[in-house]
């Protein structure tokens, strides 16, 4: 499965690449959300593996990260993979930012889907699922980003 989505955001690239780009910030905006561990390298930076824990459905579920790109300010490509056997998942998705303008910043978000046994069911029948949940994720990171620019402007 692959998909696309974009977004605008109303801050500089430079201030929107900050915030994404912490993993402080990472609880602020990614529901669930409760740490990570990195495991090669640094976490973020091209090369690194992090292990990546959310609660999801009340358990903590675990997925690794690996960087292929680090090429912020502009792009950012990432591997997530899961390990559960049933709810196994890989993906691949290819964050790009572009300014607009200098108060405003286009998320690009590119995934692919590799799925599961299960996932495979979920994606066969509702297929927008994947697609409204990265959806719902940006829109946070959006929230998130434009509060902490509005609070810095008072």
């Amino acid at each position: 499965m692959h998909y696309t989505l974009s977004i605008e955001i109303g801050l500089s690239i430079a201030d929107v690449v900050k915030l994404y780009d912490n993993p402080d910030n990472w609880a602020k905006w990614q529901q669930g959300f409760v740490k990570y561990e990195s495991v090669v390298g640094q976490a973020g930076k091209t090369g690194s593996e992090t292990i990546l824990t959310h609660m999801i459905a009340g358990k903590p579920t675990q997925m690794t990260e690996k960087v292929e790109l680090n090429n912020l300010p502009t792009q950012m490509i990432c591997i997530y993979q899961s390990k559960a056997t049933l709810m196994g998942a890989w993906n691949r998705v290819d964050s790009q930012f572009i300014a607009l303008d200098k108060n405003r910043t286009c998320w690009q978000f590119a995934c692919e889907f590799r799925f599961g046994s299960l996932l495979k069911l979920m994606a066969l029948f509702a297929p927008n699922m994947f697609r409204k949940t990265s959806l719902k994720e940006m829109n946070n990171f959006k929230q998130f980003a434009e509060k902490v620019q509005a609070e810095k402007e008072q």
